[in-house]
C-alpha cells in the first residue's frame, strides 16, 4: 500500500549540491513538458538524474491534474536537494482532494517504490505576490 503521510517531514538543506528550482507556469496541458524539461536539466546539472523518471513522472501528474481541476490557473513548482533526498512541492488552485485519484495511482507507486513518502495539504496560501492564492500543496520526498 502506497505511504501517503499528512504532513511534511521537515528537512534539512544539503551541504553540497545546493538544488534549489522554481518554476511557475500556467495550468495547461503544454506546462507539463516544460516541467519535465526544467527538472531534467537541474537534476543533470547537480549529477541527480538518477531521480529524473519519478521526478519527471511527478511533475508531469501534477500538472496534468492542475489543468484538468484548475485550468486558466497558475501551478508553481520547487525542486530541492537535501541531506536525505529530493523535495517537489506544486502549489496550485486545484481542489486538495482531486475528483479522480487514478491519475495520481501511478505517481503514488512510483513514490512507494523509490522508498519515498508524499502527500497533499488544503493550504489557501500566496506562494508569491505575482501568483495567486494556492488551494493545494502536493509534496513528494525522495530519499537518495
Amino acid at each position: 500500500m502506497p505511504t501517503v503521510v499528512h504532513q511534511p517531514p521537515a528537512a534539512t538543506p544539503a551541504k553540497r549540491h545546493p538544488l534549489a528550482l522554481t518554476v511557475t507556469l500556467p495550468a495547461t496541458t503544454a506546462s507539463a513538458g516544460i516541467a519535465r524539461s526544467a527538472v531534467t536539466a537541474a537534476l543533470h546539472r547537480h549529477g541527480l538524474d538518477r531521480f529524473a523518471p519519478v521526478a519527471c513522472l511527478a511533475v508531469t501528474e501534477l500538472s496534468a491534474c492542475a489543468a484538468r481541476t484548475a485550468p486558466g490557473t497558475a501551478i508553481h513548482i520547487e525542486l530541492a536537494q537535501y541531506e536525505k533526498g529530493l523535495r517537489l512541492l506544486a502549489h496550485s488552485a486545484q481542489p486538495a482532494t482531486p475528483r479522480s485519484r487514478r491519475g495520481l495511482w501511478l505517481l503514488s507507486a512510483a513514490i512507494d517504490d523509490w522508498g519515498g513518502t508524499w502527500g497533499v495539504l488544503d493550504t489557501h496560501t500566496r506562494i508569491h505576490t505575482h501568483t495567486p492564492p494556492s488551494r493545494t500543496l502536493a509534496w513528494i520526498d525522495l530519499p537518495h
